[in-house]
């Protein structure tokens, strides 16, 4: 099983199972922090620009869910603003305020309040946290996989997104 969390518009197809809050035909449940799906029932979660909607604490929450749904060895890729590489490039002249401000703070229009920002760092301390393995940065591009949705969000041919795939750890759970 395949799921989409905080799919928003993005169908990615039939094969896949879509949850957000949002009201389109093809969304089978709409809570992303509790989700009606059996234990270790689920091969791989992509989930692009939701997690930054969550205080750090819920985050965690969210992903002990998610983890609770996950085989062992099941796939998790999650993409958020990225903090670091976005205050790089304004440090650096290589960004206005307005855009490292959207970046990681939104824009108007979008659904929800961004309530947290994430590094590498910060990101594989939760995921370590909540019994995720292998944690690593991934290429949209150069990863093999069926999703259309592209996470890889770029600014000035720089990318700006934190793209992380790593994989449920069953053996010693959290």
């Amino acid at each position: 099983m395949k799921l989409h969390i905080g799919c928003g518009r993005f169908n990615l197809g039939d094969d896949w199972v879509h949850i957000d809050a949002e009201d389109y035909d093809f969304i089978k449940y709409k809570s992303v922090k509790v989700i009606p799906i059996k234990d270790n029932k689920v091969d791989l979660i992509y989930s692009s620009y939701l997690l930054h909607y969550f205080s750090p604490n819920d985050v965690r929450k969210v992903l002990m869910e998610w983890h609770r749904l996950m085989k062992d060895k099941a796939v998790l890729r999650i993409s958020v603003p990225d903090a670091f590489r976005i205050m790089r490039m304004y440090n650096e002249s290589k960004m206005n305020l307005d855009a490292a401000s959207s970046s990681l703070l939104g824009t108007v229009g979008q659904v929800g309040f961004v309530k947290s920002m994430w590094d590498f760092t910060t990101m594989q301390k939760a995921l370590n946290q909540c019994g995720f393995i292998n944690i690593k940065r991934y290429d949209f591009w150069k990863t093999p996989h069926d999703c259309n949705d592209s996470a890889s969000i770029h600014y000035k041919d720089e990318l700006i997104s934190l793209n992380i795939e790593c994989y449920a750890n069953k053996k010693n759970t959290v």
